[in-house]
Parts: structure tokens; sequence; C-alpha cells
């Protein structure tokens, strides 16, 4: 059973029961031609069980920061995008053969650092069935989203079942708007009934979890950020992990 106290889920509390991954980024993720690529030099200094996807995304874009983590920056275009996932080659890492399926109570956690601009800015983090911040996009999810025009600069938790959709503002009074170069929890813990509560630096997002889930749907994690305007912005992702029932 998952650990509960004053509203806080912890399935990491559960571990003989859980499988659970853990992700502190020693190398980069990078482009999958990088990956692939023939030059050891290329190959051998990028991540093997992540890669970089985004609108003129390339490698150079996903660092590691100075002071732990993911740094990633989008190129200098509106609409360009820096995202993680994990490789999607096949059997290349067990983050992607892995079925995350909403019925084994997954969860989702990472901290996230903001960048020093945050104007004209989208960032995501959690389980979707595809890569895109578009809240419309896909009929089941469950994710953080902040973008400055929205929910006036305050975390969103968006979730999606079998095509409705929910974008819930987080308040004030749990989390204030989003600040320039500050980190963030983010946490999902989905129980087994398929409800889902959302934390936000452990915190609940609301006192009630959102609706069940769509049963037996397989989600992927995903984490990205995506600039509005012509010039570049970065954010910092300092781990990742996620995890589910045996």
């Amino acid at each position: 059973m998952p650990i509960s106290t004053s509203g806080f889920i912890d399935h990491k509390e559960d571990q003989y029961n859980r499988l659970t991954y853990r992700k502190i980024w020693i190398r980069p993720p990078g482009l999958n031609a990088d990956i692939e690529s023939g030059t050891e030099g290329t190959r051998e200094i990028v991540d093997t069980d992540f890669e970089l996807l985004g609108t003129n995304a390339v490698s150079t874009c996903a660092t590691i920061s100075t002071t732990g983590g993911v740094k990633l920056t989008t190129t200098t275009s509106a609409s360009d995008s820096c995202i993680i996932l994990p490789h999607l080659d096949t059997k290349q890492s067990a983050y992607a053969t892995t079925l995350w399926n909403s019925a084994k109570s997954p969860s989702f956690e990472t901290l996230v650092e903001t960048g020093s601009n945050i104007t004209d800015v989208t960032i995501w983090a959690g389980l979707k069935l595809t890569n895109t911040p578009v809240v419309a996009t896909d009929d089941d999810q469950v994710f953080f989203r902040y973008q400055d025009t929205q929910g006036s600069g305050c975390w969103q938790l968006i979730h999606s079942v079998a095509g409705t959709d929910t974008t819930y503002t987080v308040p004030t009074s749990i989390c204030p708007a989003v600040a320039v170069s500050t980190r963030y929890k983010l946490r999902l813990e989905i129980g087994s009934d398929r409800t889902v509560n959302g934390y936000i630096n452990d915190i609940p997002v609301r006192i009630n979890p959102f609706g069940a889930l769509t049963s037996l749907t397989t989600l992927k994690p995903y984490l990205g950020i995506l600039t509005g305007a012509a010039s570049a912005k970065h954010c910092t992702f300092k781990y990742f992990e996620i995890g589910q029932s045996y």
C-alpha cells in the first residue's frame, strides 16, 4: 500500500512491489542520429537511455549543467523546442520498452529549474501519448504545464480521459506563480483505481484526486521546453524518476 500522510502519497515507500527507475544524467541526451553515429567522439558523449527531439533541436541544445542535471536551451526561432524522451529505438532502453500502464499505479517525478527568462516560454513534464505540450492532442494524459500567458503564470495540471480535457490551475496558496531561476519538484501519483494526485514540492495541488484515467492505457514520460518568441530560452531538469507496480 502507498504511504499517505496529510494527503501525500508516496509509492516509493513500497519498493518491494514496485519497479522504479531513477535517472541522474551524467551525459546529456542527444539526437538519435548522434546516438547512432559511427563516429566514436559523437556517439560516446550522449546518453543512451534518452534522446532529444524538438523543432530545430540539435544535440548541443542539451548540456550537463554545472550544478547537475540537463540544461535544455532552445534555438532562436519562435516555436523552437527541446524535448527529452526515452530512446525510441527498439530494445535501446528499459525506459521505453517498459509499458507504463495506467492500471499499474504509475508514478512520475522530476525537479525542474526555470531559466533566467520565462516570458514566452512553455515548460511541460509528465505522462502523455505524444510529446506535444498542446492540451487537446492526446486523448489520455496527465502532466504539468507552465505557459506564461495561461493560468496567470501558475503551474497547471492537465488531465485528460478519453478525449475529455481538464486544465487545473494550481492555486497560489499552494504554489505561487512560476518565477525565474526557481526549482520545482513535480510529482504525479496514480492510484490502483487510476485516480491521479499531483504534487508540487511535495504539497498536494488539491485535496481531491483527479478522475480515473482510461484503463490499460500505455503512457510515456516527456520533459520539454518551447519558446514562443524569436529568442533562445532554457530550463534545467535535475533528475527524473518513473515507477509502477509489478
